[in-house]
């Protein structure tokens, strides 16, 4: 299943705006904090966050990392598998 970045990015955005936070407030929830244009490049879909920031993202945004890549609830692959599978290029 390929990961659609402007999708994830339109969610990521959410949980963002959710949070009512700056791209550079929202910035400092990863280790090492990322940069504001960082996280605009997800939001616009222009790249992923790695693996460690994705399930970051999921956490903040009340979500499993299956839901966050594919917006699917019914997924049943364990979410290493599809980490391993769509963003480990």
């Amino acid at each position: 299943m390929e990961v659609d970045k402007k999708e994830v990015g339109k969610r990521i955005k959410s949980i963002r705006i959710k949070l009512k936070e700056t791209t550079a407030e929202f910035a400092e929830h990863f280790t090492p904090p990322a940069s504001n244009s960082l996280v605009s490049r997800w939001e616009r879909g222009v790249n992923l966050p790695n693996n460690e920031r994705i399930e970051v993202l999921s956490k903040l945004g009340n979500m499993s990392v299956e839901e966050l890549l594919y917006c699917n609830k019914n997924i049943h692959e364990p979410p290493e598998a599809i980490l391993k599978e769509d963003l480990s290029t």
